[in-house]
């Protein structure tokens, strides 16, 4: 297309260039021509790790002890029971889903458009596709390319949310736990705890298992979601997806599942006895969670894919082998593309570069000073707003109960009792006077004032209680920052800047009651 380029001020035609797809997981076989089942994996290829279950009649993807390091405490054989029950010392799959190699396979096979025979087996003996991408054909660059095809990020937390939610609940028809999942763990001679009873009228019960929830962990469960007051704009009204007559979650959608998994769920399963399933599902989520931002820090790629390597060995540990689709095998996944396209760079950064920041802190006795100085009145604006906020604000304050402020709603509590909404949670950091290091601190506003300087200069500022830090404020070992909203403290420095201040949602602590 014809472009001017203001750069060069010089028109020309112009290309578009697509370095990767996102689709749902159907839609990405039909376009890269990979074909499903037990290569269903867009990453491990041929090298995928699968296995038919006979009573289930479905495939699914486990073995994942192969993918965590040599050494590991789990590939030893005291925990053979609580996978596959073999023990092997085999090793992760080395990943070639790049353009280059996908053509080399793909580029010899002659496909036929059009209604025929079902085929039975791929053109190429060994080659996980049917057909060549059509993509290779129109687009010659994508046969250079890194990462053809990307995994739907929203997509996997929907499906991962259904499967974990549903299992945890025994939705009846979305449930993986069902008797046939059960005579699999029969016929594997894996999990002899989960394996049938028979109670000598043709009937078999099914035992118990570690993430079967009670009625009261269900309630608890359902009660924690249904309290929730969230900001304005966070989400939809989660609470209206709860039913307590039911004790079941329904009428989610993409972002609904978004929200819940990686954020609300590892609160409202606090409340559930099996320590393990706790620790499984919150590693999970704390997953989800730092894969969600917008911008991911390099350095943190590697311990995320070592994190979700471990986390899905313990799910396999934990939930039947019916619970492990391709869904949970993409989880896997989702770190490699990252470090494969930033290791050129990682590479390249000098490591002894040093990089110091120096923080300097305003005394109490600045604003005093500051007032008593004779500021001229100047002629820029700069100059004019200078000397408005050295001759310090109006006596008479303009006070709200909400104030919109760097694209969020703020709350007093007052303000907040008779809402839907909480927006009255809010954290600063700052740096501690006596060490020097950088502090968060958690609190909720009681007011909110306007002070006006004169000439359009309007500052908005908080009253907070803050809480006492670190005697209120708490991190557990899963990661979850625990407040007690009753230890405030401070109270002779309760004010601050509004633009300085993050929203924070409060959400009670099913296990402490009071």
């Amino acid at each position: 297309m014809m472009q001017n380029d203001r750069f060069i001020n010089k028109e020309g035609f112009y290309t578009q260039r697509n370095d990767t797809t996102i689709n749902d997981y159907p839609a990405n076989f039909s376009l890269s021509g990979q074909i499903k089942g037990k290569s269903g994996c867009l990453s491990c290829l041929d090298a995928t790790t699968s296995e038919f279950l006979d009573r289930s009649r479905k495939v699914v993807y486990t073995k994942y002890r192969r993918f965590l390091v040599q050494g590991h405490r789990y590939r030893k054989k005291q925990f053979n029971n609580h996978f596959d029950g073999k023990y092997k010392k085999a090793s992760a799959p080395k990943r070639r889903h790049d353009s280059k190699h996908v053509f080399d396979m793909v580029r010899k096979i002659n496909y036929c458009y059009g209604k025929k025979i079902k085929r039975t087996k791929p053109p190429i003996e060994g080659v996980p596709f049917k057909k060549q991408s059509i993509l290779f054909k129109y687009l010659p660059y994508w046969k250079d390319l890194e990462v053809p095809h990307a995994i739907d990020c929203m997509h996997l937390k929907k499906n991962m949310f259904d499967s974990t939610i549903c299992t945890l609940m025994d939705v009846k028809g979305k449930t993986k736990d069902v008797l046939k999942s059960r005579r699999d763990l029969v016929n594997m001679k894996i999990k002899s705890e989960l394996h049938l009873v028979e109670q000598g009228n043709g009937k078999f019960k099914l035992p118990a298992a570690s993430y079967n929830l009670t009625l009261d962990e269900k309630r608890e469960l359902c009660m924690c979601l249904r309290s929730l007051k969230v900001p304005t704009g966070l989400s939809s009204n989660i609470r209206s997806l709860v039913s307590m007559k039911d004790l079941s979650i329904s009428g989610y959608n993409a972002h609904d599942c978004h929200m819940i998994l990686t954020v609300f769920l590892a609160i409202a399963i606090r409340a559930i006895n099996p320590v393990f399933v706790r620790m499984v599902v919150t590693r999970m989520v704390y997953f989800f969670n730092k894969i969600s931002p917008k911008e991911i820090r390099k350095d943190e790629l590697d311990s995320l894919q070592e994190f979700v390597t471990e986390t899905m060995a313990q799910l396999e540990m934990c939930f039947p082998s019916s619970f492990f689709d391709i869904v949970p095998h993409l989880m896997l996944e989702m770190m490699t593309p990252f470090i494969e396209q930033h290791i050129g760079i990682l590479c390249a950064e000098n490591p002894d570069r040093l990089e110091s920041w120096i923080m300097k802190e305003h005394k109490h006795c600045f604003t005093s000073w500051l007032m008593d100085l004779k500021v001229p009145e100047g002629t820029t604006a700069e100059e004019v707003t200078l000397k408005r906020l050295a001759s310090g604000p109006s006596s008479r304050v303009t006070t709200w109960q909400a104030y919109d402020i760097n694209s969020q709603t703020f709350y007093t509590v007052a303000k907040d009792k008779k809402s839907m909404c909480q927006n009255s949670g809010v954290r600063i950091d700052a740096i501690d006077d006596t060490s020097g290091v950088k502090v968060t601190y958690f609190g909720f506003i009681e007011d909110i004032w306007e002070l006006d300087y004169g000439s359009n200069i309007q500052i908005p500022v908080f009253r907070c209680q803050w809480v006492k830090h670190p005697q209120g404020v708490q991190v557990d070992n899963y990661g979850l920052t625990v407040v007690d909203l009753t230890n405030v403290g401070y109270k002779d420095d309760p004010w601050v800047l509004a633009k300085r201040v993050g929203r924070v949602l409060y959400i009670l602590d099913p296990r402490l009651k009071n």
